[in-house]
């Protein structure tokens, strides 16, 4: 079997970003994307192992080892939870390479190419990569029925701006699709009144300091919301709280409705660690 270099490492990072995507639902926490990216072509450039002549099962198994911590550590930094997506990453991965040794030893060997255990489909590129988008936007589809059905309308928002803590009643909003174009913080939305309210507090520097603006983009036009930097956020819905360091909460252009004061993202509560 011929293995173009390219295609070897293209077909890979297409697989391990699935793999990561997958851990992400498992451990319900949300990951940068260009951590997410970066750690992906990490593991399909570590896939370039198969060209160098070693047979052994157990350096093939520290090898693989050694890059999943790598691309984990990438992927989270030095975040709670490195373990556990860890942990998550090495199980699924293994457990995808042992499907495919199961498989090998079904079908002809003509289907599947096997060298220093690592495991590859003998089929078109392009077949690869349609059938692995088409099980990424499976798994997607499912997580987003299974929120519909787990989610909460209504919860408990919690904001504190120095030495100001403020409780909301916020609406949980399977439309909020806010992001911070310049890191990964959660996002919030207060109402008008509510955010001006909480700017009218902070003095001229504080104000300055915490400031900031977020690009949104709707079915008929392109704004900017007003926002500020907050120290701390907690939420609690169905008796379970979660807290978040240095949110943002932004304005509201809109009136928020069923008379709550603030908006959280529906797939927050989803895909999160306690």
């Amino acid at each position: 079997m011929v293995i173009y270099v390219d295609t070897l490492i293209f077909t890979n990072v297409v697989i391990d970003y699935l793999l990561l995507c997958i851990t992400s639902m498992i451990v319900k926490k949300n990951y940068n994307i260009i951590r997410l990216i970066i750690s992906s072509l990490i593991g399909g450039v570590s896939s370039l192992y198969i060209l160098v002549d070693s047979k052994s099962i157990i350096v093939d198994i520290i090898f693989k080892i050694i890059v999943g911590a790598l691309m984990i550590l990438v992927l989270c930094g030095n975040k709670k939870g490195l373990l556990l997506s860890y942990s998550v990453f090495l199980g699924i991965s293994f457990l995808l390479n042992g499907c495919v040794i199961f498989l090998y030893n079904l079908v002809s060997p003509n289907v599947f190419y096997s060298d220093n255990f690592i495991n590859y489909f003998n089929i078109s590129p392009v077949l690869l990569i349609v059938l692995t988008s088409i099980i990424y936007f499976i798994i997607k589809i499912i997580q987003r029925i299974f929120i519909r059905k787990t989610a909460v309308s209504t919860a408990n928002l919690s904001i504190q701006v120095g030495k100001l803590k403020l409780t909301y009643r916020a609406l949980v909003d399977s439309g909020n699709t806010l992001s911070d174009p310049f890191g990964n913080s959660q996002i919030f939305v207060l109402s008008c009144d509510e955010f001006s309210n909480i700017s009218l507090v902070l003095d001229e520097f504080e104000l300055s300091r915490r400031n900031r603006l977020i690009p949104v983009k709707t079915v008929s036009s392109k704004c900017v919301l007003k926002a500020i930097r907050c120290d701390k956020a907690e939420i609690l819905a169905q008796s379970k709280r979660y807290v978040f360091d240095n949110p943002i909460i932004a304005s509201s252009i809109e009136p928020i409705e069923n008379d709550c004061k603030a908006i959280i993202p529906a797939n927050l509560l989803e895909r999160i660690c306690d």
